[in-house]
């Protein structure tokens, strides 16, 4: 089963001829059938397959083994969000539930780790769910490996009860574990905390992840230096994140590595929830040199994240000295800046005065005479919308466009829950589901499913 999975051209002929047939799957074939899309982009052959396995997962009576479930979820590596993912994911949820066998770390982290583009959702939810007394009855220690990958896979989890769940399950293994992280760890492991809101058991994390980058003798990558601040993007100020920027700044400075671009605006932008500290100042530091020494030149986006980050008000010396360095990288920015230029420039303004906050004001004014420009060309790359979305200016109107989905007048919104979007109609915000209608109120993940099982039963949509 597992080569046939991994035939390349003909894997989805292969698939949907296996899935049809009326043999029921056995928990073995569905872990390996899962685990041979691990590379498939996601195209509407994939998501048949996804279809059909959903519906054998359902019916198969056999009980998954614990490398099962680590194969079937890290599987779904590459799998976009789609009706199709959630209905594997329902359909494995239960039988995870009724698994009597324990996971091994190196299942733990397979499992976490192919669920690194699945949306927030009630079936995700799930899984955390289902997850959280496996990780916790786990008695092998997590490798290191293991550690980077289970925290890597929840980078698209928002908050939710059952992700804190999942956060409280690990922390203990983290502390457990008798070795200093390597960086690529390092890296993979804060970067998928990026959409973790602060909670006890997200400071639980960043308190033992700590120790364990405070002690590893491996200098960072330009890459890993990137990941690791971008994932801190919405850890509030605390004793723990404190924590995490002392044990990262000094291997910011010792990394000899240079810093791209990229890497810049995102270490920068993970900062924008930092408040001014000494520990703060000692990760600007470290960053003014990566900055000055960046021979790439920056693009549009990057300056748009890093100035995100620097807006903490208090006007340090250490943030002086990434404005400066900052300045001569906006002035050769070439390609046009997006709508949000404002926005950061508004914020900017906002700090304590000095002649470096005058320089990169300045710097910045000079470009919003360009945003004008291209807006009245028609046309704006906006770098922070989801991946491979655009907006656009029709008729002083914006409206945004995907090369497979087509263009909507909706603001593209990866938080709200699936098929919801978000409008303003005179000042005031509302939401707008196809099939569901409109609504002031802000849909959630709970009262949407709830709704929809009660409307399909009576052939009807529902409103507020």
């Amino acid at each position: 089963m597992h080569s046939m999975a991994c035939s390349g051209v003909q894997t989805a002929q292969n698939y949907e001829r296996f899935c049809q047939s009326l043999e029921p799957l056995k928990g073995q074939e569905i872990g390996n059938a899962l685990y041979g899309l691990q590379r498939c982009a996601d195209s509407t052959e994939l998501r048949a397959v996804l279809a059909s396995l959903a519906t054998k997962i359902t019916q198969c009576s056999e009980p998954l083994k614990g490398q099962e479930i680590g194969n079937a979820l890290y599987g779904l590596q590459q799998c976009a969000d789609s009706t199709e993912l959630r209905a594997v994911l329902a359909a494995l949820a239960p039988k995870i539930c009724q698994s009597s066998e324990p996971l091994n770390a190196q299942n733990i982290g397979n499992a976490l780790y192919g669920l690194q583009r699945c949306a927030d959702s009630a079936e995700l939810r799930a899984i955390l769910d289902a997850m959280v007394p496996k990780i916790v009855q786990c008695s092998e220690p997590l490798s290191e490996q293991t550690i980077g990958n289970a925290l890597y896979g929840l980078q698209r989890c928002a908050d939710s009860k059952e992700l804190r769940a999942i956060l409280e399950a690990i922390a203990p293994k983290i502390i457990q574990y008798p070795e200093p992280l390597k960086q690529q760890a390092i890296g993979t492991a804060l970067y998928g905390l990026q959409r973790c809101a602060d909670s006890t058991e997200l400071r639980a994390v960043l308190a033992a992840l700590a120790p364990k980058i405070r002690q590893s003798l491996e200098p960072l990558k330009g890459q890993t230096v990137g990941n690791a601040l971008y994932g801190l993007q919405r850890c509030a100020d605390s004793t723990e994140l404190r924590a995490v920027l002392a044990a990262l700044a000094p291997k910011i400075c010792q990394s000899s590595e240079p810093l791209n671009a990229q890497s810049i605006g995102n270490a920068l932008y993970g900062l924008q929830r930092c408040a001014d500290s000494a520990e703060l100042r000692e990760v600007l530091t470290a960053i003014v040199p990566k900055i000055v020494q960046c021979s790439e030149p920056f693009k549009s986006q990057h300056v748009e994240m890093a100035l995100r980050g620097l807006q903490h008000g208090r006007n340090s010396l250490e943030l002086r000295a990434v404005f400066a360095a900052l300045v001569p990288k906006i002035d050769a920015v070439s390609d046009p800046f997006s709508h949000r230029l404002r926005r950061e420039l508004s914020a900017l303004q906002q700090c304590e005065d000095s002649p470096e906050l005058q320089a990169i004001v300045a710097a910045l004014k000079s470009k919003i005479t360009n945003v004008d420009d291209h807006e009245r060309r028609g046309r704006i790359d906006v770098g922070n919308l989801p991946a491979g979305w655009s907006m656009h200016w029709h008729e002083g109107k914006n409206f945004y466009y995907h090369p497979d989905h087509g263009s909507q007048w909706a603001l593209v919104d990866e938080s709200l829950p699936y098929g919801w979007s978000v409008h303003t109609d005179k000042g005031r915000t509302y939401y707008h589901h196809q099939q569901h209608g409109s609504q002031w109120s802000r849909p959630d993940f709970a009262s949407c499913d709830m709704r929809s099982v009660r409307a399909s039963k009576h052939g009807e949509s529902w409103r507020d």
